[in-house]
């Protein structure tokens, strides 16, 4: 997708983020926006002549400000086991990148929902407020943050057993069915389009739920993957 700029330059995102960041050299969010925006093995070159993937604009966004959002972005480019030693010295794994993020911002739904993605059945995590959260709970915080968007009720579906009920912080108990179905209703996001890469939800739900969900999130495609896992709550399954 592309803009028309008032000169007649015709721009992508990254290009219109890589221009933000000449304007303005201290620009995180530019960086960060910048992040999301490459692939993962893809390479851009900023005009002070630094060559940089995601990761590496991530780590310069937060050595630029402690943005939590850039602490999310950049754990979830790691793989489990894998470290990112940041501007400062420290070095990282993936759960605690997320809780960093958590920590810098208590209202980051994305962090939460990543961090729920990463927990077994039954461990739990506690963050820097002192609260000891699992999966579960941590994706009802999400849910409470992100009313609006289905990712996180998706999560929370995908997390409880078939019958179970959890109780929202709006005080409703319900079950994955009735999150799903709500989710479906929800406004099409990003997260929530058709992948352009034909996906297998009905395999991956069969293998691992909780990863098929990570799949779909990250492959754009959600609605059908919400659309399978319905299908298969609705049978007990």
């Amino acid at each position: 997708e592309t803009v028309t700029l008032h000169d007649g330059r015709v721009m992508t995102n990254k290009m219109l983020f890589l221009a933000a960041f000449r304007m303005n050299s201290q620009n995180d969010r530019a960086l960060a926006n910048l992040g999301v925006a490459v692939r993962p093995d893809e390479l851009v070159e900023l005009h002070d002549g630094r060559v940089m993937d995601g990761r590496a604009l991530f780590l310069e966004a937060i050595r630029l400000s402690n943005n939590s959002s850039s602490y999310n972005n950049l754990a979830t480019l790691l793989q489990p086991g894998e470290v990112a030693t940041l501007p400062d010295g420290r070095t990282l794994d993936k759960m605690q990148l997320f809780l960093e993020a958590v920590r810098l911002d208590s209202a980051n739904s994305g962090a939460y929902r990543n961090l729920a993605t990463l927990l077994a059945p039954g461990e739990t995590v506690t963050l820097s407020d002192g609260r000891t959260m699992d999966s579960i709970s941590l994706f009802v915080e999400a849910v409470h943050l992100e009313p609006a968007l289905a990712r996180a009720a998706v999560g929370l579906a995908v997390t409880l057993r078939p019958g179970a009920t959890v109780l929202l912080r709006d005080g409703r108990h319900i079950d994955s069915v009735t999150l799903l179905q709500e989710a479906l209703t929800k406004d099409c996001e990003t997260y929530w389009m058709r992948s352009r890469v034909p996906i297998d939800h009905e395999r991956g739900l069969v293998e691992d739920e909780r990863a098929a969900y990570v799949t779909a999130v990250q492959g754009n495609d959600l609605c059908a993957f919400a659309h399978c896992l319905l299908r298969r709550r609705s049978c007990g399954l």
